[in-house]
């Protein structure tokens, strides 16, 4: 069988290495699994062939592809159609079937650290593809009240007044960066923008100081609470979010446990239950670890 990943650039990803690993550990399944670097001219033509090869089973897709996927699916998952985003696609039977596994990853996440948000606040930093799954995932998770935080204001209240219409049992409101949140009471902080993450266009200092001064500006509006700090980057593992949540007594989740658990989700979409899924995930988390130069 064969599967991959598709995106424009894709030098970034890591998802060789995991299905590599899955392959190996789960049962006897043979799987080539490839990463495909396709220009935006050439998606369509690269799509269809996927589509008619008995052989290829699986595509997961990362940036600039998420959303322009949604034209080329026979079906789509309820999830992913509220997100309006795709990064799972699986095929059968000459179909190509479109899922969003952000939601999965971010829910099994916060189920593996306990975190209850039945009727809680929770605080979403972001407002893009990542941010909307994120706040479907907590709506999912009962959240009461979702309060969408972003540097562009409109773009944050926009998204808070489509999902209110989507999601009306869960509450969303957008503010700009600069709000003042103390009257909150926050069980959950997550992170959902690329503000902290590893990039090579910039030096690692200048970078760590924007992301400091960023969140610190975040925090200075936000009473310390005895909550948990999500940040869904997982290069570096330690970001300057982190280490603000840190500083104002937040437990800090990093986006570690979240790659790994979108990779058992999508494994699960194509192939069916996983039956040892938490002893994979760590067997899995320890394999990434020790395979990389730069930690997740």
């Amino acid at each position: 069988l064969r599967a991959g990943v598709v995106g424009h650039p894709i030098g970034h990803t890591l998802s060789p290495i995991i299905f590599k690993f899955l392959s190996q550990n789960l049962g006897n399944l043979k799987l080539n699994y490839e990463a495909f670097d396709i220009t935006t001219t050439e998606f369509a033509v690269f799509f269809n062939s996927l589509k008619s090869d008995k052989e290829f089973c699986g595509l997961n897709v990362t940036l600039p592809y998420k959303e322009k996927l949604l034209d080329f699916l026979d079906e789509i998952s309820p999830e992913a159609k509220i997100i309006g985003a795709v990064n799972v696609v699986k095929f059968s039977e000459g179909k190509a079937l479109g899922f969003n596994s952000d939601v999965a990853g971010i829910v099994d996440s916060l189920i593996d650290n306990n975190i209850d948000l039945s009727g809680q606040s929770v605080l979403l930093i972001g407002a893009g593809g990542v941010a909307r799954a994120a706040a479907y995932a907590v709506a999912q998770l009962g959240a009461s009240k979702i309060v969408l935080v972003n540097r562009d204001k409109l773009r944050a209240q926009k998204l808070a007044a489509e999902f209110s219409l989507k999601l009306n049992e869960s509450r969303f409101v957008g503010f700009g960066i600069e709000q003042d949140l103390r009257a909150e009471n926050f069980r959950l902080i997550i992170q959902a923008t690329s503000v902290g993450m590893n990039c090579h266009l910039v030096s690692k200092e200048t970078q760590e100081v924007k992301s400091s001064q960023f969140y610190d500006r975040i925090f200075e509006n936000i009473q310390p609470r005895l909550g948990f700090a999500f940040d869904l980057i997982y290069r570096p593992e330690n970001t300057a979010f982190l280490e603000c949540a840190r500083k104002n007594a937040y437990k800090a989740i990093s986006g570690s446990s979240m790659l790994l658990a979108q990779a058992l989700n999508t494994w699960e979409l194509w192939f069916g239950p996983i039956s040892n899924k938490s002893e994979i995930k760590k067997m899995l988390g320890e394999y990434m670890r020790a395979h990389l130069t730069e930690p997740i």
